[in-house]
């Protein structure tokens, strides 16, 4: 099948016209006229730099710094198509001293990845390459898994603009600009996150500590929006769902609540500074390091700074009491209302009332096994 197509990074769908090809499970765009699209702050050049050899020429010198193509929005990775700027010769010795191994298709000349880095690389027609996301890149990698870490309203945001489009038959692109901002808004920070996860990897120490940085702002984030549920389990408003729409319920990793948000652009700082080569890994750990000691929006008990703690604690029923008497006890009004602002009974009677219809759920699938089962028995008994 051949047609051409030409992908919007940020568009909602893909555009189909003309050269189309589909190889071995894996679509790719032949660049021959395709459109521009924007890549914010560009975490995939962070990624190239984190797995070229440190005696290798910089990335810049045989790939280019213009998009042709790249996909953002319909994918957890962005696909990026770049022009080549040396022979084509060239360009594989630097990609397989990358770490990316050969691998035989049908069509394309393609690369794999042996080590971090999340890119299948192709090689097509007229010096392009094509950067495709391997297959769950960053699996236990976190924060590489980016999906998971949007706030709730990233759903409601695009559902309630395409709802009010089929209302009214009114598809224009102006009406879906404030999904877009919503996207390129909370894509641009998590561009950040991820170009330092990479950064991160040239040193353990380095990795562990701003890992924690992801998992005190993943924690703000978690509660920020189980917080709201509760605060409307207890009221019954609908209201309070409704507003959910509005900071600081919108960002990613809950960074509209400022202090979480300045804890993640003094990590962000530090790290900047290592990827420029101005200080050491272990500088720039100790630097994380001292960021999470100024950290007073997760528990204290936690020791989010403390090297020797590999992990935090299970998320049981008690460890969230835990958590909760904590906030009410040593955070700050602001933070406690954003975080745990809900009373205990809500907690308590939604657990059980969740437990209970668990219960009566895994009841009834096993009644209806035990009845599907005996059912087909006497069928399979009756025929001649």
């Amino acid at each position: 099948m051949r047609k051409r197509a030409w992908w919007s990074g940020f568009a909602s769908g893909v555009v189909v016209t003309g050269l189309l090809v589909l190889a071995s499970d894996r679509v790719v765009l032949q660049a021959e006229a395709t459109g521009r699209a924007s890549f914010d702050r560009d975490a995939f050049h962070q990624a190239l730099d984190a797995v070229r050899p440190h005696d290798a020429p910089p990335t810049e010198t045989w790939l280019s710094l213009e998009t042709l193509v790249d996909l953002g929005r319909l994918a957890q990775r962005p696909t990026v198509l770049r022009p080549l700027l040396v022979p084509r010769e060239e360009a594989i010795a630097r990609i397989e001293a990358m770490g990316l191994r050969r691998q035989e298709d049908e069509v394309f000349d393609v690369w794999v990845p042996e080590r971090v880095f999340p890119y299948e690389v192709v090689l097509l027609e007229g010096d392009v390459a094509a950067f495709i996301p391997a297959s769950e890149p960053g699996t236990g990698l976190s924060p590489l898994a980016a999906a998971r870490d949007m706030p709730p309203s990233d759903v409601e945001t695009q559902l309630g603009a395409l709802l009010a489009a089929l209302d009214d038959g009114r598809f224009e692109a102006a009406r879906f600009d404030p999904v877009d901002a919503f996207f390129r808004d909370n894509l641009r920070l998590y561009d950040g996150v991820v170009a330092n996860s990479y950064l991160a990897w040239r040193d353990y120490e380095l990795w562990d500590a701003y890992y924690r940085v992801w998992v005190a702002a993943l924690q703000v984030g978690t509660y920020l929006n189980g917080a709201q549920l509760m605060r409307h389990l207890e009221s019954g408003d609908r209201a309070v769902l409704e507003r959910s729409r509005q900071p600081p319920f919108t960002s990613l990793l809950g960074t509209a609540v400022e202090p979480c948000r300045r804890m993640v652009d003094d990590a962000d700082a530090w790290m900047q500074r290592f990827g420029r080569g101005e200080i050491t890994a272990a500088s720039a750990a100790a630097g994380v390091r001292e960021v999470l000691h100024r950290v007073d929006f997760c528990p204290s008990y936690w020791r989010l700074p403390d090297p020797q703690v590999r992990t935090t604690p299970p998320y049981t029923m008690l460890e969230m009491v835990r958590a909760y008497l904590w906030y009410h006890r040593h955070a700050s009004p602001e933070i406690r209302e954003l975080l745990v602002g809900f009373g205990p009974l809500a907690g308590v009677r939604h657990t059980w009332r969740s437990l209970r219809d668990d219960g009566h759920r895994s009841l009834w699938r096993s009644g209806s096994l035990l009845r599907d089962a005996v059912v087909a028995w006497n069928r399979d008994w009756q025929r001649p």
